[in-house]
This record gives structure tokens, C-alpha cells and sequence, in this order.
């Protein structure tokens, strides 16, 4: 049985995306026990949750491309007919160009959001950019496993 970095890849994301929603549940039912069986609430759990809520989003965005089953490719491929191959490759290469434009622009967001901290939680206010950073940092992985996919097909094809 032969496993592509791909597979990999697609698998660790899932596996990812699923501890996050356990994450994101258990959360939910600590907030919950503490607010209505204790009563006593939880401020820093609102912080928690939001980082959890927006890294659930990234990494399910990198795999759904990944799988090129994001919307993008439902909206532009769906119609595209035999251009979907070509539709795959701009979107894949328009999204490795992005994310290396895009990445460093939220590294200097996230040195300079460094010295604040967050009001509830004795981190720094920088934390809350680690998501859209590891997940443009995962779309932009996604994105070139794809097209090294693609010229694996490719090559299979013409030989």
C-alpha cells in the first residue's frame, strides 16, 4: 500500500480538525457546568473559544482545498468542463502566490500586536493572529500538494 505525502497530509488535518472540536466542546461544557451549576463564570473561555472557532475554520479551509472541495472550485469548476484541470491549477497557483504575499504580512501583525496582551488572559494579543497565520501557512501547503499532485497525474497520463 503506497501513502502520498498528500494522504498524509489530508489525514493530519482531519485528525486536526476533529481535536479541535473536541477542544471546542469541551469548552463549551466547562463554560456551561461553571455558569449554571456553579455559578460562576469563565471570562477567559470567550477568548478560548474564538481562537478555537477560528483555527476550526482555517484548517478546515486548507483541507476542503486540499480535497478541492472548497467553494471556490464549486463556483468556478462546476461549469467549467474540460478547463477544470486548468480552473485547478490557476486557483492552486494563485493561492501558493497569495499565501507567500499574505504570510509575511500577518508576521509583522503578529510583532507588532506582541507587546499588548489580551485583556482576560495574561497572553499577548498576538495570539489571536497564530490562526490566520497557520492556516494561510496550511492553504499555501495544500495549494502546492496539489499541484505536485497534478503533475504526478500528468505525467501517469502521457506515459
Amino acid at each position: 500500500m503506497q501513502t502520498s505525502i498528500r494522504g498524509v497530509f489530508r489525514t493530519g488535518l482531519s485528525v486536526l480538525l476533529a481535536a479541535v472540536l473536541i477542544l471546542m466542546i469541551s469548552f463549551e461544557c466547562i463554560s456551561i457546568l461553571f455558569r449554571h451549576g456553579l455559578y460562576a463564570s469563565l471570562p477567559w473561555v470567550s477568548d478560548i473559544r474564538l481562537l478555537l472557532l477560528q483555527t476550526l475554520a482555517w484548517v478546515g479551509a486548507a483541507r476542503l482545498w486540499l480535497g478541492h472541495e472548497h467553494l471556490v472550485f464549486a463556483l468556478v469548476g462546476r461549469n467549467a468542463g474540460r478547463w477544470q484541470r486548468g480552473v485547478r491549477i490557476v486557483s492552486d497557483v494563485t493561492m501558493v502566490l497569495g499565501a507567500l504575499w499574505l504570510l509575511p504580512q500577518i508576521a509583522s501583525a503578529i510583532k507588532l500586536y506582541s507587546a499588548l496582551t489580551l485583556p482576560v488572559l495574561p497572553l499577548p494579543l498576538s495570539v489571536k493572529l497564530l490562526p490566520p497565520f497557520t492556516g494561510v501557512l496550511l492553504l499555501c501547503i495544500a495549494a502546492m500538494l496539489n499541484l505536485l499532485h497534478g503533475v504526478a497525474d500528468r505525467r501517469i497520463d502521457t506515459s
